[in-house]
């Protein structure tokens, strides 16, 4: 082998063996950063759901069969009802007969995609197997509805966000128990 031949196989081998080292210190790098992105994620889903968990609004969720999939602390308080006790039991089954038509319906539309808007109704726990035993209460909420989606955007289930207002039903309730009572 003449010297140039073997300065061209040596340059080629040198260039080949920085271009090898070079792409998989890329390949390394983007390894540990897709990771570091990855746990950022899981900080931040960790840091949400107890956000969720622990928020001082009722907050509760439902798959997309309609049962309970979420359910926070507020909503356990309100009802006397622990999260145990209510996950996988349709949501219709809590909600009031005056206003399950309607609650119906913003399920179907959240199911749906689409932003239902608000709905005044009641969570009544005494008619439940479940809460037998337990010492439960009415609660009164104007609820919120949102879809959930994966990743992809399919549609999950639905966050409810509420407003209690049960002190305010017993209030209006009282005043027209007065309102009678002095007619």
């Amino acid at each position: 082998i003449s010297a140039t031949m073997e300065n061209k196989f040596y340059c080629i081998g040198d260039i080949s063996f920085k271009l090898g080292t070079s792409i998989m210190l890329l390949a390394t790098n983007d390894l540990a950063n897709n990771e570091d992105l990855r746990r950022r994620a899981e900080t931040v889903a960790e840091d949400l759901q107890r956000l969720i968990t622990t928020a001082s609004v009722p907050i509760f969720g439902i798959d997309t069969h309609g049962c309970i999939s979420e359910w926070n602390m507020k909503v356990a308080h309100m009802t006397g009802l622990p999260e145990a006790k209510v996950l996988g039991i349709p949501l219709l089954n809590l909600i009031g007969a005056a206003a399950s038509s309607k609650a119906d319906a913003m399920i179907v539309r959240a199911l749906a995609g689409e932003e239902p808007g608000t709905l005044e109704a009641s969570l009544d726990p005494s008619s439940l197997p479940q809460a037998e035993g337990l010492k439960t209460k009415r609660a009164m909420l104007v609820m919120s509805a949102a879809p959930r989606k994966d990743k992809t955007g399919a549609v999950k289930g639905v966050t409810f966000v509420g407003y209690d207002l049960t002190e305010v039903a017993a209030f209006r309730e009282a005043e027209e128990r007065k309102v009678r009572f002095m007619a």
